[in-house]
């Protein structure tokens, strides 16, 4: 499922790739997924231009210990475009081929994929930016456990409510709604005292909890936290700042949720402007936003 939302877009391997040039020994490989109920098999087939410097693959079939199958290796992190998802076999759900394309750090998807990562995993030290990096792509057990291990032993207040903020939204990421609810709490009191009361690290958390409340049912509380929020974001930010959009969006889901379909899709409608001036028209936020909008109507 993730592929086939990935599709047009780009993938990153994560490991050393170990790949074939003999397709049917690729293939053996995704059948033999098959024996397993509910596993899938998937034969990934690569376009590789040569030409691409920058990316490091070799042949590795005089030192590898199966030499028939004519094994290229391809180092970590290696980017492929998603060209193409379709199945093997008709009326075989379980065996599906992905055509993928390599790419370098030269791409101009890749490069607007990457600046809008940095730009979103800001902060003060390189720990706080591998923190939001880890919860982004869903390592939340490593990210709860980088952020209580820096919690142990700092004195900084401003630090803490920065950890306690996170940590709320791993908790609401792994469904455990009500230390989600402490954590958020934690910060939002904390930044209460050596913060402005304007300040948008406190909109932030406002917003986090607002979402944690709507999880839960009590859409009373989801409005409050939210319209907090909203009232910083716009005090505090220029009028065309995603954070604001973000908040007219939380605010028009929970209307949705109430049955007020009016009111929702006009929130709704205020995030999609500001949406469409400040982020790219690929970015999963506009995604999630048309989805939204299209459950209104």
């Amino acid at each position: 499922n993730q592929l086939l939302q990935a599709h047009g877009g780009i993938l990153s391997f994560n490991s050393f790739l170990s790949t074939s040039r003999n397709r049917n020994v690729s293939l053996d490989f995704a059948r033999h997924a098959l024996s397993t109920p509910n596993l899938i098999g998937i034969l990934f087939e690569m376009k590789v231009d040569p030409a691409l410097v920058s990316i490091q693959f070799a042949s590795i079939k005089n030192v590898s210990y199966y030499q028939t199958e004519r094994e290229i290796l391809f180092t970590m992190h290696s980017v492929f475009h998603v060209d193409s998802i379709t199945p093997i076999e008709h009326g075989n759900s379980r065996l599906w081929k992905v055509d993928l394309r390599l790419t370098n750090d030269n791409d101009p998807k890749y490069r607007e994929i990457t600046e809008r990562i940095r730009q979103e995993t800001s902060g003060w030290t390189g720990w706080h930016r591998l923190g939001q990096l880890l919860i982004m792509i869903g390592q939340y057990v490593k990210a709860e456990e980088l952020y209580q291990a820096l919690l142990k032993g700092i004195d900084d207040e401003a630090e803490k409510a920065y950890f306690y903020h996170h940590l709320g939204v791993i908790k609401d990421a792994q469904e455990d709604y009500e230390m989600a609810v402490h954590y958020y709490e934690k910060s939002i009191d904390i930044n209460a005292t050596i913060l402005a009361p304007n300040h948008h690290f406190l909109a932030s958390s406002f917003s986090g909890l607002g979402l944690v409340f709507l999880k839960k049912g009590d859409h009373s509380k989801a409005l409050v936290s939210h319209r907090k929020a909203l009232d910083i974001f716009k005090k505090t930010l220029v009028a065309s700042d995603p954070h604001i959009a973000i908040s007219y969006g939380n605010i028009g889901r929970v209307y949705h949720e109430i049955g007020d379909q009016s009111k929702a899709l006009r929130y709704h409608e205020k995030a999609l402007k500001i949406f469409q001036e400040a982020l790219p028209p690929t970015h999963h936020s506009m995604a999630t936003l048309f989805y939204d909008i299209g459950n209104d109507i």
